[in-house]
């Protein structure tokens, strides 16, 4: 009842890499090339883990981190007060960026001169 089904046509090309992959890994090449003993960690094939160990100090750095600054963070919430702080310091300097290029000898209005002066020359009549 059970009956192997042979591939025919162009399922036969498609397999046949996989297949040569699979028969020629008995003896004559090793799954893992050999390494000489003096070789580095990281030639080793130690990197992953290597990665993963300073992974995981970096993120028990971070809970340490927060779990310290967080309660204070939570009891003395400063994040509303440096905000308005922050808008308004905004708004002033918006004003002055206005206030100093809307001055008649001002280089922003020096240039915005310059490049409707080359643009509609011609237009006059």
């Amino acid at each position: 009842m059970d009956k192997k089904k042979k591939p025919t046509g162009p399922r036969i090309q498609d397999n046949r890499g996989f297949e040569e992959f699979i028969q020629g890994q008995h003896d004559k090449v090793p799954f893992l090339p050999k390494t000489p003993l003096n070789a580095r960690k990281n030639e080793n094939g130690f990197d992953h883990l290597t990665f993963l160990v300073n992974d995981s100090n970096r993120l028990m750095k971070l809970k340490l981190f927060f779990s310290d600054k967080l309660p204070f963070s939570l009891k003395f919430d400063q994040g509303k007060t440096i905000s308005e702080l922050q808008k308004a310091e905004i708004e002033a300097l918006k004003n002055g960026i206005f206030e100093i290029s809307d001055k008649a000898g001002s280089p922003f209005r020096k240039s915005l001169s310059e490049v409707f002066n080359t643009f509609f020359h011609g237009t006059k009549s």
